[in-house]
């Protein structure tokens, strides 16, 4: 696939794994599965020993409470790189940047930028529209290979592209979203 201003992208597959904390592990690199409701760590441990990618991706309400904490430890106990966090490009442009991703800076721990579109018909141009990129690929074993050697041995600078949501379109598909939860939730109570 190719990019006007980045040239030739590559496609990678991946998992999303719901955790027994309700947060989310992608896993990069892999179309293995992985059941919901597992304990965060074992997941994240599961898919790096499967040599896949574990992302903890931003989520608006997700990083908040209880759940911020456990974000908290998680970056503390995956300070050695295993883990990577997820910016997402349905984050509203009016939050600040959230400050987990400026605790993980400064302990190294890499933030990679995707786009994660909404199931809505009106998201279809999404992917793609907020990711990274890297310099310096070496294609010898494929490009994806390549990246992970780089992002795992910290020698590349991972540089982000697209913009975050627009506070009018962020708001109106929290909206959407709240509302098929609960006309879904109220179809199975019948």
């Amino acid at each position: 696939m190719s990019h006007p201003k980045f040239g030739q992208l590559e496609l990678v597959a991946g998992r999303q794994i719901v955790t027994a904390e309700r947060l989310e592990i992608l896993a990069l690199g892999t179309n293995q599965y992985w059941e919901d409701g597992q304990a965060i760590c074992d997941v994240i441990s599961s898919v790096a020993k499967a040599n896949a990618v574990p992302v903890l991706p931003w989520g608006f309400g997700k990083w908040m409470g209880a759940r911020r904490r456990i974000v908290v430890s998680l970056i503390e106990r995956f300070s050695d790189g295993l883990l990577y966090l997820g910016d997402n490009g349905g984050r509203p442009q009016i939050l600040p940047y959230p400050p987990e991703f400026a605790q993980a800076a400064e302990i190294g721990m890499k933030v990679l930028p995707g786009s994660d579109p909404l199931p809505f018909a009106s998201e279809y141009n999404k992917p793609g529209s907020f990711g990274f990129y890297v310099d310096f690929i070496q294609d010898y074993d494929g490009v994806w290979t390549s990246i992970c050697e780089l992002l795992r041995g910290n020698r590349v600078d991972v540089k982000g592209f697209g913009s975050p949501e627009t506070p009018i379109r962020f708001l109106r598909n929290q909206l959407a979203m709240q509302y098929v939860m609960r006309t879904s939730r109220k179809s199975k109570s019948c």
